[in-house]
C-alpha cells in the first residue's frame, strides 16, 4: 500500500460519521435555482452532456416546475440557461446519472471524530424508475415529488444518528453497504 492510500485508510478508520440533519440543497449548500449538481468531472460544453445525465437534468427541471416539457427542459440545459456543476465541488455525493436540484432534500453527515468534515447525500429513490438511472418520465417526476415533498420533510426532525454501528451491523449480516439495500 502506498503512502497516500495508507493515509486515506487511516482517515477513514478515524472518522465517526453521524447523520446530523436533513434539508433542501438550497438550505444546506446554498444551491441556486439555475444550477444542478451531477457526479463526475465538469462538462466542458453543455452539448457534451451524456444522455442519461441530460435526462436526469430534464426530470429535475420538471420536478422544480422550471420547464413545461421534456424537450424544453433539455434545451434549457444545452443552451446553458441551467448550469450543471460537479456535485463533489459542493461536498455532495450523488449516484450514477442522478442530479441534485435546489428543492431536493439532502442528508447531512458530519465527522464526530473531530476532522470537521461534512458531506451531503440525496435521499435514496429506492427501486423502480429513478433519476439515478437517467430516466425522464412522469413516474420519475412523481417519485421526486413524493420523496422531496413528503419523505424529506418527515425526516427533518430526525438526528443525530450515529452511522458507524449501523454500518458495522449491516456488514456483519452480509450487506456490502452499496448495491444491496437490506439483509435477511
Amino acid at each position: 500500500m502506498n503512502d497516500a492510500t495508507a493515509r486515506a485508510v487511516e482517515r477513514m478508520l478515524a472518522a465517526d460519521p453521524v447523520w446530523t440533519e436533513t434539508g433542501t440543497a438550497g438550505e444546506r449548500i446554498g444551491l441556486d435555482r439555475h444550477t444542478l449538481l451531477h457526479a463526475g468531472p465538469p462538462f466542458a460544453d453543455p452539448a457534451e452532456i451524456c444522455p442519461p445525465i441530460l435526462n436526469a437534468a430534464a426530470a429535475a427541471l420538471l420536478f422544480e416546475g422550471m420547464a413545461g416539457g421534456v424537450e424544453e427542459a433539455r434545451a434549457m440545459v444545452v443552451s446553458g440557461a441551467v448550469t450543471l456543476r460537479p456535485a463533489q465541488d459542493f461536498g455532495v455525493v450523488t449516484p450514477l446519472a442522478a442530479v441534485v436540484s435546489r428543492s431536493m432534500w439532502l442528508h447531512v453527515v458530519e465527522d464526530a471524530g473531530g476532522s470537521g468534515a461534512r458531506a451531503y447525500s440525496p435521499l435514496n429513490e429506492g427501486g423502480g424508475p429513478a433519476l439515478r438511472f437517467g430516466i425522464v418520465s412522469g413516474a420519475v417526476v412523481e417519485r421526486l415529488r413524493l420523496l422531496h415533498g413528503v419523505v424529506g420533510p418527515a425526516l427533518a426532525g430526525i438526528g443525530p444518528v450515529e452511522l458507524r454501528g449501523i454500518a458495522c451491523e449491516a456488514m456483519e449480516q452480509g450487506d456490502e453497504l452499496h448495491g444491496r439495500v437490506g439483509v435477511a
